[in-house]
């Protein structure tokens, strides 16, 4: 079983398993992704889909599931590239309260590229780690705002990112998701929805 699936069995089984109180570490959600990637003389843009969920268990310990589907809005030079990311993550909750939580996680990364140039097709799949360390802030009982730092090391590269995410309810457990990702070449912006359980 590879990581892909894994990680949609994840995604699809965590609704089934929430405790009788909803944690801020239980939720399934969608997102439209878009973002760019700093190649040297020009940007290049992309767009996509993540789905994304997290289940809390032994009261402080957490995973999670990201898969991510990306794909190059224009041609470079003749070539195409399509992107598969998926991410598997063990996760600690360090201290949480009413106002808040600080939180770490160790995740695997699996990356498969797909590219085609002028008529030639190629493939290339890597699997890496990542570490993760940040906060949740609830300033509400229906909102959530996450800063975190993420670090990874995958297709023979090491990058660090930062992470902003705000969560707002609409109507009990079902809110809208905004974020941002920000490395030192690429720049991702999210939006979607989250089912909290």
């Amino acid at each position: 079983m590879n990581v892909k699936t894994c990680v949609a069995a994840l995604i699809a089984l965590t609704p089934l398993m929430g405790f009788a109180e909803t944690s801020r570490y239980n939720y399934v959600e969608a997102n439209y992704l878009q973002g760019d990637i700093d190649t040297g003389p020009e940007d290049v843009d992309f767009d996509g889909f993540a789905l994304r969920g997290s289940y809390q268990f032994y009261e402080d310990f957490f995973v999670t599931g990201d898969y991510r589907d990306m794909e190059m809005d224009e041609d470079l030079d003749s070539v195409d590239v399509n992107g598969e990311k998926a991410y598997l993550g063990l996760g600690f909750i360090f201290g949480e309260n009413d106002k808040g939580s600080f939180f770490g996680q160790v995740r695997y990364i699996d990356v498969n590229l797909d590219v085609s140039a002028n008529g030639l097709e190629g493939e290339d799949d890597d699997s890496g780690y990542g570490l993760e360390a940040g906060f949740k802030m609830y300033p509400s009982y229906r909102s959530e705002i996450t800063i975190a730092a993420r670090y990874e090391d995958v297709m023979e590269d090491s990058e660090t990112f930062g992470y902003a995410e705000f969560v707002f309810d609409f109507i009990e457990d079902l809110g809208g998701v905004a974020s941002v990702e920000y490395g030192s070449d690429m720049t991702t912006v999210g939006l979607g929805v989250r089912y909290s359980f």
